[in-house]
């Protein structure tokens, strides 16, 4: 009797990812003091009660430092993180955040009313909500001809 067995590619690479960390924890480079990184910020796309809603993941930067732009249907976040200041009497083991510049884009779909657009910034959050255009639904009534 044969059985089907579900391969997932992305869980063996996450598998050999962390035997790999665990194999060479502990040697010399796992201790650099900086590890270049671009800083992105994670997003969802959701739609609910006829709305497009994005949320953006932000941590570490402040609302002012935030940009939200709509330039032909495309909406455009940036920002930046800015790195902590470590001065030369401080002992750096690991640094695994992303820090810098980071522009995140979308395009948009023709059926969103983009003036009456609404962003909000909240505990690292930003949500940005645009309403879509309800199109009323005409109905034409086609009369039924014999032959």
């Amino acid at each position: 009797m044969t059985s089907l067995v579900r391969f997932n590619p992305f869980e063996e690479m996450r598998q050999m990812s962390e035997m790999f960390d665990r194999l060479f924890e502990g040697w010399p480079w796992d201790r650099s003091p900086i590890v270049e990184r671009s800083a992105v910020a994670p997003m969802d796309v959701l739609e609910k009660d006829n709305k497009l809603i994005v949320r953006a993941a932000l941590p570490g930067v402040k609302p002012e430092d935030v940009k939200v732009n709509i330039e032909n249907n495309v909406l455009t976040i940036e920002g930046e993180v800015k790195q902590e200041h470590v001065d030369e009497n401080t002992r750096v083991y690991r640094r695994e955040c992303a820090y810098g510049k980071f522009t995140r884009s979308l395009r948009l779909a023709d059926n969103l009313n983009l003036e009456q657009i609404d962003a909000q910034f909240h505990n690292g959050i930003v949500e940005i909500t645009i309403p879509k255009i309800v199109e009323e639904k005409k109905s034409i009534s086609i009369p039924v001809r014999t032959s």
